[in-house]
């Protein structure tokens, strides 16, 4: 029997911290629920990057032949190299748009979108409309549990955003 996976996470700002700190603890533990939700085990390492629209547009085009930003860019690794994981790039302009949009904090967004990431690590698609459908249900359902499983004093803490 396997125990929860282990993982580690570091953080990189490319925008001024001040418009997200993110709590690397925080987004280790948010992961490794997810991957437990995901039957996973063993180590992982991940590498969050924060960047801005023109950063991630110059990565899009770079990548994926598209000019425009995006949300989220992931760079799983490669199995022989000997790490499980990946990077994940996120635009924190897009991010807080999102957020925006969504009637959510900017953390919830980041959270969904690193859930995006892993998910797109791990496999996934969301190259088709039913995929992505399926792909976005599957991370709101990851979040909301995470949600339940960590205890809080402050109930709007486990509400979904």
């Amino acid at each position: 029997m396997h125990g929860p996976p282990e993982v580690s996470v570091t953080i990189g700002y490319r925008v001024d911290r001040a418009r997200a700190q993110i709590d690397e603890s925080s987004f280790a533990a948010l992961l490794q629920h997810a991957l437990t939700g995901e039957k996973q085990h063993g180590d992982w390492v991940f590498a969050i990057e924060l960047v801005d629209d023109a950063d991630m547009s110059r990565m899009h085009e770079e990548f994926l032949g598209d000019p425009s930003p995006t949300d989220i860019m992931t760079f799983p690794y490669e199995l022989d190299d000997g790490e499980r994981g990946g990077d994940i790039v996120i635009s924190i302009d897009t991010a807080e748009s999102n957020a925006e949009h969504n009637s959510w904090t900017l953390t919830d967004e980041l959270e969904f979108l690193v859930l995006h990431g892993l998910l797109h690590i791990l496999g996934w698609d969301d190259d088709t409309p039913a995929r992505r459908e399926a792909m976005l249900a599957r991370q709101l359902d990851l979040l909301q549990s995470t949600r339940r499983a960590v205890p809080s004093d402050d109930a709007s803490d486990t509400a979904a955003p």
